[in-house]
């Protein structure tokens, strides 16, 4: 399952988002047949980006909310940190500007709690300060 997580975003950069469909469909079928809620939380917001880059905002807020939902009990930090990204570029496009400003917030808050579990000299936790394009 881990290839596909990366299948789906390597469509999207070559811009074949009808591509990146089809595998983020895949990805999304096998991470909701386990038990993990990060893995189905990972694999709607994939698919939230790939309805964004096929410019269905409708589709791409089903998706993140249920991405959303799955992260309610446990946001286990790089899932978490991925989920609320895709969040808020989905609210941004569809105008929802307050959602969108809080979940670039948490985007962050998760940023700085990833950087303060290094050392203060670890070249991570540099590359872990640096700003984020949403």
């Amino acid at each position: 399952m881990l290839a596909e997580v990366g299948l789906p975003w390597a469509w999207l950069i070559a811009g074949q988002p009808q591509n990146a469909g089809v595998e983020a469909d895949q990805y999304l079928r096998d991470a909701l047949v386990t038990a993990e809620p990060s893995l189905r939380a990972m694999a709607w917001s994939t698919e939230a980006r790939v309805a964004l880059a096929k410019d269905d905002s409708i589709r791409a807020t089903q998706c993140i909310d249920q991405a959303l939902a799955c992260m309610r009990v446990f946001e286990p930090p790089i899932p978490a940190w991925r989920v609320h990204r895709a969040a808020s570029a989905v609210y941004t496009r569809t105008g929802d500007t307050p959602r969108a400003e809080r979940h670039r917030r948490r985007v962050l808050e998760i940023q700085q709690e990833l950087a303060d579990s290094l050392d203060p000299g670890d070249p991570l936790r540099d590359a872990l300060l640096a700003p984020i394009q949403f």
